[in-house]
């Protein structure tokens, strides 16, 4: 009883997923009659060559080498009392493929459908057919070759290596307001001048693990300073219903230096940094590369100064001592260039530059990387 209940538990685990260094295909050709009996294995043996040529990183197991296994467990077990064998790993799979061959108005049809573990859509589906009686063998490799052509625009076999890119952003804003105010008998004039200006720059050491995931570290700069000066010459005071002449100024700066990525991550149970590197393969044979990281969360202390002096609501200069979290995170995105998912190698060295016009903010990202897959 127990042996049973082992196979049973490795058959309800490929449902839950796998992900794997080196991804798996299971291949399972449907019964559907007498046409399946006598090609379904074949009909897996083309897709699983077509696949096993298409994506060298990748293992292959079809229905039939399940049943053959377990043919020769059972004459194991009846001919020398071994226990049961694993089957886990024939059953865990990255990806699944469900064909199916039927016939029906005088046509003979070959279909092939390619899964993720856990999609509910197919990556990629197709159908071809003949008429009854033509070449089958034919229609199979037509649907193996197609099919693996298909999926060749995903990174299933994952492109690995170092992803090097700086940000520089520089800012430097000022913001006016003026008007006509008047009390006492008098015009007046109101007036608030507030600036703020900085560089923040960081340098982001990273390394693709995976499909997505990512290690590596990062440090980075900031450098910040604000200022307020406000002159109201009507100003009404909080006290009671005077008016008069009043100015206010504040001063704040910041400056921080810090290194290391956000560890908020789990992959396969474990902490891991929080960074990712997504490559975007396109039909038309370019891709693009985007990048997500972020630092921790640090206590920074910006230190300043305010005071205020007029007819009332004076303020003595005072310092000012705040404690805020700072980080950095990334978020860019580069190309398209050209290239394909099947490619052994993709190298880049670029730079962008945004500029915000309300704020004068630019931003200039450089970027540089070599990755390689099997």
């Amino acid at each position: 009883m127990m042996k049973k209940l082992t196979l049973l538990i490795c058959l309800i685990i490929p449902a839950m997923g796998f992900g794997q260094k080196n991804p798996q295909f299971n291949i399972e050709c449907k019964e559907n009659g007498e046409l399946t009996k006598v090609y379904g294995d074949g009909f897996e043996r083309i897709v699983e060559y077509y696949l096993d040529d298409q994506f060298s990183c990748c293992k292959t197991v079809t229905k039939g080498d399940i049943i053959g296994k377990l043919a020769y467990d059972k004459m194991m077990q009846l001919s020398m009392g071994t226990d049961m064998m694993s089957y886990c790993k024939e059953l865990a799979c990255d990806y699944y493929m469900i064909l199916y061959l039927e016939e029906g108005m005088g046509k003979t049809f070959a279909t092939a459908s390619c899964y993720r573990w856990k999609g509910k859509e197919p990556l990629s589906r197709l159908t071809y057919y003949q008429p009854e009686g033509g070449d089958i063998v034919g229609l199979m490799k037509q649907v193996g070759q197609d099919i693996a052509k298909a999926l060749a625009k995903y990174e299933i076999c994952a492109f690995e290596g170092p992803v090097n890119f700086e940000v520089t952003s520089t800012k430097d804003t000022t913001i006016t307001e003026e008007r006509s105010v008047y009390c006492n008998g008098i015009d007046n004039t109101y007036k608030k001048v507030s600036k703020v200006s900085g560089t923040s720059h960081s340098v982001w050491e990273l390394q693709k693990k995976d499909k997505e995931h990512a290690e590596g570290n990062v440090s980075f700069t900031i450098n910040e300073s604000g200022s307020v000066n406000e002159d109201d010459g009507c100003h009404k005071c909080s006290t009671s219903e005077r008016e008069g002449g009043w100015s206010f100024n504040s001063s704040l700066k910041l400056d921080y230096s810090s290194s290391g990525l956000s560890e908020e991550s789990k992959l396969d149970g474990e902490v891991h940094v929080d960074a990712r590197i997504i490559l975007d393969f396109r039909s038309d044979d370019t891709y693009t590369i985007t990048i997500k990281a972020t630092t921790k969360l640090y206590p920074a202390v910006e230190q300043g100064y305010m005071e205020a002096v007029g007819t009332c609501d004076g303020i003595p200069r005072k310092p000012i001592d705040n404690t805020r979290n700072v980080s950095a995170f990334a978020y860019p995105r580069f190309g398209p260039y050209k290239g394909k998912a099947t490619d052994r190698t993709l190298s880049m060295k670029d730079s962008i530059t945004y500029y915000e016009p309300q704020t004068h903010e630019k931003t200039t990202i450089t970027i540089d990387y070599t990755l390689t897959r099997n």
